[in-house]
């Protein structure tokens, strides 16, 4: 038995709706709102698939999100959809015909802060038009210029519906470190709009969906028909993936571009995990390479992970890697946090 490649969906155009105040209530988490079926069209059309608990849940944050203009903050490991479900609260939130203004720190920081002339470019934003302004990953900018940026929309958005609403997407890594660096003006307003994007880990009984819908979108762009055994479809799966749909993706693509194969079967699919597994473990060697820097970088990834996998309480954390408690903590006062920054 095989999967096959399916019809794509009909899109249908969701009704518009404008961004409400709900009286300064930023902790979306405790709304308990029902989901309108024209939410849910929204979010089948943008590809935002998922039946699990956790997409469920966030589906229901988003939506009472976007019925206020306050700030919102999209938490997640790299690789979870962050960016695109910013984009799915700005159609929520606003008419089809409102822009949405996006800002790539990391951009800023590859091109230089002076290129950018930042004082007119922040003016600039600060009078747009754009119901929506979403800021990624403003952990890349300089500790002042990070400041200045997110001050400039967080003070006064939740009251003043004629300014852009700021929404930001971090890595669940860095939103300590923000936290730290942003100081205790602007911590309260970042800490009070998180929404967690979960992991595909969390999501597990989504997974075969993602990959079915990529196989498809890959038939749809190459004329092909490629499809996938069950048992190939389980191997998938049930595998981990540390940058969540870039990884996943990543092993589709390159799975549907080296094989001729018409039907994917399991030994074709664990070959290639093999090799993934292999060449991931190993970094690209070049001169100015230093295993010490590289072996450092790994293991605060490996710990914040773990971190983030025990919801952030180090003696969880500690059993996860078999280390003390006393380890853990020494490796978060190391980066300048504390046990109430991290909420534990």
């Amino acid at each position: 038995m095989a999967y096959t490649n399916g019809n794509a969906r009909q899109k249908t155009r969701p009704p518009r709706i404008g961004a409400r105040n709900m009286g300064g209530v930023s902790d979306f988490s405790r709304l308990q709102l029902n989901v309108p079926l024209f939410v849910e069209e929204l979010r089948l059309n943008m590809g935002l698939d998922g039946d699990s608990q956790p997409v469920q849940d966030l589906i229901a944050r988003v939506y009472a999100a976007s019925r206020t203009h306050e700030p919102v903050i999209f938490i997640g490991q790299p690789g979870v959809g962050k960016k695109k479900f910013a984009f799915f609260l700005h159609k929520l939130a606003t008419s089809s015909d409102v822009g949405c203004l996006f800002l790539s720190c990391d951009s800023i920081v590859k091109n230089g802060p002076s290129c950018f002339q930042m004082e007119a470019y922040l003016e600039n934003m600060e009078a747009s038009t754009q119901q929506t302004v979403i800021i990624d990953r403003p952990e890349l900018l300089p500790k002042s210029l990070c400041q200045e940026l997110l001050g400039k929309f967080l003070f006064g958005a939740a009251t003043a519906d004629s300014r852009p609403r700021p929404v930001i997407t971090i890595d669940v890594q860095a939103f300590p470190k923000l936290l730290l660096s942003c100081g205790p003006k602007l911590r309260p307003i970042l800490q009070s709009g998180v929404i967690h994007v979960p992991s595909l880990r969390e999501r597990r009984s989504d997974v075969q969906k993602h990959i079915l819908a990529k196989i498809r979108a890959l038939n749809r762009e190459h004329g092909a028909a490629k499809r996938i055994s069950v048992g190939a479809l389980e191997q998938l799966a049930t595998r981990e993936y540390p940058q969540n749909f870039h990884s996943l993706y990543a092993v589709i693509e390159k799975l549907y571009a080296t094989q001729d194969d018409i039907s994917f079967d399991e030994k074709i699919v664990a070959e290639e995990l093999r090799n993934t597994n292999i060449n991931a473990l190993l970094p690209e060697l070049s001169v100015g390479f230093k295993i010490e820097e590289f072996l450092g970088n790994l293991r605060q990834k490996i710990i914040w992970h773990a971190l983030e996998l025990s919801d952030y309480n180090q003696s969880r954390c500690a059993r996860l890697l078999g280390v003390s408690p006393q380890a853990i903590n020494k490796f978060i006062r190391a980066q300048g946090l504390s046990r109430k920054q991290l909420g534990k």
